[in-house]
């Protein structure tokens, strides 16, 4: 698991790049006296894209740390929260379908565009350059997306899926560190387990 957390951080940071990259390049074009976004993409196509923009890039960052966490070579403790972030990415990503409104719904309209002609590519306007650039190498951008996916999948399917055994996990990794974001039941637990605790507190709190 830890290779494919590792490899997992890589692949989620190029494909972070990749995608603020096509939304730079989406304000360029938004900026244009001469571009209609409504008229060259849809009604809703830019606004959506402005809505969700924070919460993909965010969500992606979040998946970066998550996967760095799981892949650290000392084990140090995983915050229990991560685990629901690798089950999170294909809302995120969603599908390159414009009902969709993951990040590659916007792949739907892009596939519309012509990649650019590098023999042409001093002939043409900003306009045509920035959607030529849209249009590049979608495929891989795509793939980039399902091996993600492939990844959190795998890193998922070995850790357990319980939250309660996973925040456990995280305040014992490392000798016994109350992480107080818990609560008292979960911070109390490694005590109840080893009889340091009165049993009423066993009782009534766990």
């Amino acid at each position: 698991m830890q290779e494919t957390a590792q490899d997992g951080a890589d692949i989620v940071t190029e494909f972070r790049e990749k995608t603020v990259t096509r939304l730079d390049l989406l304000d360029e074009l938004a900026a244009m006296d001469d571009v209609d976004m409504q008229e060259l993409f849809s009604n809703s196509f830019y606004e959506t894209v402005q809505e969700e923009r924070r919460e993909w890039i965010d969500a992606l960052e979040d998946l970066e740390t998550a996967f760095e966490s799981y892949g650290d070579p000392d084990g140090g403790p995983v915050e229990a929260h991560l685990y629901d972030l690798f089950t999170y990415f294909d809302d995120v990503v969603g599908s390159d379908h414009f009902a969709s409104n993951g990040i590659l719904f916007m792949t739907w309209y892009f596939d519309d565009f012509e990649p650019i002609d590098q023999q042409r590519l001093g002939e043409l306007s900003d306009r045509e350059r920035i959607l030529g650039e849209l249009a590049q190498d979608l495929d891989e951008y795509k793939q980039l997306a399902e091996d993600i996916s492939d990844a959190c999948s795998t890193v998922q399917s070995e850790i357990d899926d319980d939250w309660e055994y996973r925040a456990l996990e995280e305040i014992t990794a490392a000798g016994y560190r109350p992480n107080h974001k818990h609560g008292v039941a979960i911070n109390i637990t490694p005590f109840a387990e080893q009889n340091l605790v009165p049993e009423i507190v066993e009782d009534k709190v766990l």
